[in-house]
Parts: structure tokens; C-alpha cells; sequence
């Protein structure tokens, strides 16, 4: 019924017909309980996806193999996984691509999935506007954190970072304009990376007898800046790698978990209740 409020052209039978029987499928393979997962597909339509069986089948898909790979719950996932699909838009970045690189995240830094999902929201909506690729976010939110940022301190640095560079009356913006004639958002848009970037002001400091933090007006930004430069830089060259080579992992953290005699068991707890459910409803 919540649901069907999303649908106003379908009435409330069709939403059951359509949507139910898929639903129950999706709480069974992902072990997840039913009104969970209803509440994950009306996240998901909420967020912007389609309102088709598909299209949140599919999504949904992705969601529950990220909760259960993450070790979250599916409307973390949903609710991490929409927030950057919607900030980057569905013809650059796909659910699939997003989930994998956050779990590369994961495995090259010091975070989790929900820790990710519940902090990117700080810094996407900005490196979207910029240009700034999610492959650039991740791989610099992994380097961050690895290097003991927690990371909702890492996005909130790195937004501070990207907002500096991209508004054009900060010291920053000047300076990188007169180094590169280009403007932070026309230098992205050249098919240059955030290290690129970075490593031109970091040529900058060293020319000078500067430090990367000089050239910032913040302490957040410049903090960034020092941790993704110098001896930091490999940490991100190495990610950044990793972020290109990222897709399937998603798959991986899932069938690794749902091997195990435990989450076997939770599979069948989520079968018996779709059975009930199934049961009751006929009768």
C-alpha cells in the first residue's frame, strides 16, 4: 500500500500483482525480512528509480548484495547507493559501478560500507558539479581514511577541498588558474584526475618553500590536500588504480557472506516467512 502511493497510476491490486511475488523473491536470496525490503522499494522510488518491476528489481539487486557483502541492512544500501547515483545522474554512473567502487573503498581504506553510505552525501553532490569523477572520490576517501581519517571527517575534508578549488574568488582557484590557465572545472573536464590537479599545486609548493596547507583557507581542505600529496601520494596512485580495476566487487563481498552456514540459515528463516506470507494470502 505505501508503496502504491509512488504509482498513482496503478491501483493498489496491480502494485500487489506486479511487485509482490518479485519482493518476496528479492527477501528470500538476500535474507532479508519482507517488510524490509517493501520499505527498501519505496526508498528506491522515492530516490528516483523507475517505477517499474524491473528497473527496482535490478536495483534492489544491487542493494541486497551490497547489504549483505557490507554487512549493513538494504535500506543503508538503497539509501547510500541512490544519494550517489542521484548526484552524478543514471546516464554516467549505474548502481552496479557505484556499489563496486564503494566496496573498493572499503577494502583499500579504513571504513565501511554504512560508514560510506551514511557520509558520502557530503562530498558528491560538489565533485558532481565539478566534474570530479566518483572513481577521484573514492579512491581519495579510501586514501584518507587509511590513513586513520574517520570518514565522514574525510568526505566533509574533501568537499571543503573540491569547494575551494572550484569557486574562482578563492587564493586556491586563483593560484591553480594562473599554473594551468584553466579554471579547477575546465582542467577536470580535460580528462585530467583530482591527483593531476593536486600534484600542480603540489609543484607549486616546492617551487615556492610552501606547504600544501598554505594555500587553502581552511585547515579541512588543506588537510586533504597534505594527505593525498607527498608521502600520500602512492596510497593514492595505488587506488586510484584499484578503482579503475573495481567492477564485480560487490559480487564478491556478496557470495563470500553468503557462503557461510549462518546466512544459509537467515535464507531459510526469510523463505519460510515469504511461504507464510504466500500461504496466508491464498487462503
Amino acid at each position: 500500500a505505501e508503496l502504491s502511493t509512488l504509482m498513482p497510476d496503478k491501483s493498489l491490486a496491480q502494485v500487489k500483482t506486479e511487485f509482490g511475488p518479485e519482493l518476496l523473491s528479492l527477501s528470500k536470496q538476500y535474507a532479508a525480512e519482507s517488510s524490509t525490503v517493501v520499505k527498501a522499494a519505496y526508498q528506491a522510488v522515492s530516490a528516483g528509480i523507475t517505477p517499474s518491476k524491473d528497473a527496482v528489481s535490478e536495483f534492489l539487486k544491487t542493494a541486497g548484495a551490497a547489504a549483505v557483502g557490507g554487512v549493513s541492512d538494504i535500506e543503508t544500501a538503497v539509501d547510500g547507493i541512490s544519494s550517489v547515483i542521484n548526484a552524478y545522474g543514471k546516464d554516467v554512473l549505474s548502481a552496479t559501478a557505484a556499489s563496486d567502487l564503494m566496496f573498493t573503498a572499503v577494502r583499500m581504506g579504513k571504513t565501511t560500507f554504512p560508514e560510506l553510505a551514511n557520509s558520502l552525501y557530503n562530498v558528491t553532490p560538489t565533485a558532481s558539479a565539478l566534474g570530479v569523477s566518483f572513481q577521484n572520490v573514492t579512491a581519495a576517501v579510501a586514501s584518507l581514511t587509511a590513513q586513520g581519517t574517520p570518514t565522514s571527517v574525510a568526505t566533509t575534508q574533501l568537499n571543503q577541498l573540491f569547494a575551494e578549488l572550484g569557486k574562482g574568488s578563492t587564493e586556491v582557484a586563483k593560484t591553480f588558474k594562473k599554473l594551468t590557465h584553466q579554471s579547477f572545472k575546465d582542467f577536470i573536464g580535460s580528462g585530467k584526475s583530482l591527483q593531476d590537479a593536486l600534484q600542480v599545486l603540489e609543484r607549486h609548493t616546492k617551487k615556492n618553500k610552501l606547504q600544501m596547507v598554505d594555500l587553502f583557507g581552511s585547515i579541512e581542505a588543506g588537510k586533504s590536500a597534505m594527505s593525498l600529496t607527498g608521502k600520500g601520494t602512492e596510497t593514492f596512485s595505488t587506488n586510484l588504480a584499484a578503482m579503475k580495476a573495481s567492477a564485480g566487487e560487490t559480487q564478491k563481498a556478496f557470495q563470500k557472506v553468503a557462503s557461510d552456514e549462518s546466512f544459509k540459515f537467515e535464507q531459510a528463516k526469510a523463505a519460510f516467512e515469504a511461504t507464510t506470507i504466500t500461504l496466508g494470502t491464498k487462503l
